[in-house]
């Protein structure tokens, strides 16, 4: 069985922390950033267990890039 190496996004809004998958586009928030990056990885290793491969493939295939930038502030 093989894996997937994904990106996560972890911000706080207001008092919590929301998390995101880019890849697949799952979200989930919780307390802390810690509680929310392990609420997010059972959340997406729920779904890829139990959606189909075409829609894994679906959101898998998509054209996603993170990218850093820098801008001056003026």
């Amino acid at each position: 069985m093989g894996g997937y190496q994904l990106t996560a996004i972890i911000e706080r809004e207001g008092g919590l922390f929301v998390a995101r998958c880019v890849e697949l586009d799952i979200v989930v928030q919780g307390p802390t950033g810690a509680t929310t990056f392990s609420k997010l990885k059972d959340t997406v290793t729920f779904f890829l267990d139990n959606a189909g491969d075409f829609e894994v493939l679906e959101r898998l295939s998509r054209d996603v890039e993170v990218k850093l930038f820098e801008v001056e502030r003026r």
